[in-house]
């Protein structure tokens, strides 16, 4: 897939030539460059859509995977206070140190 850079060169490419090339007589040349560029705007619209509906699924991945990122953490937490507390009372069934 063409990148937007890529597109965006071309285009600054062909701007360039239409600048340069704006002559008496080469209505038909810049007729066909116009249309180019036309193509070349739409390529990038269209991609520009592609990478935002792409971003939005990412970020929708996202937040669901931090999601389930958050519940992990919430009952490591309660398991760990549930070990304190056994670890807690295993020591004070131990004899003192001498």
């Amino acid at each position: 897939m063409t990148t937007v850079r890529e597109l965006l060169t071309r285009l600054e490419a062909r701007v360039t030539y239409l600048e340069e090339n704006a002559a008496p007589g080469r209505v038909d040349a810049l007729g066909q460059t116009s249309v180019d560029t036309r193509r070349q705007i739409q390529a990038l619209q269209e991609g520009l859509a592609d990478f935002r509906g792409e971003m939005a699924e990412f970020r929708a991945e996202t937040i669901a995977g931090l999601t389930t990122l958050k519940a992990d953490v919430t009952t490591l937490k309660a398991d760990m206070t549930e070990v304190k507390g056994a670890l807690r009372e295993v020591l004070s069934r131990l004899p003192p140190s001498a």
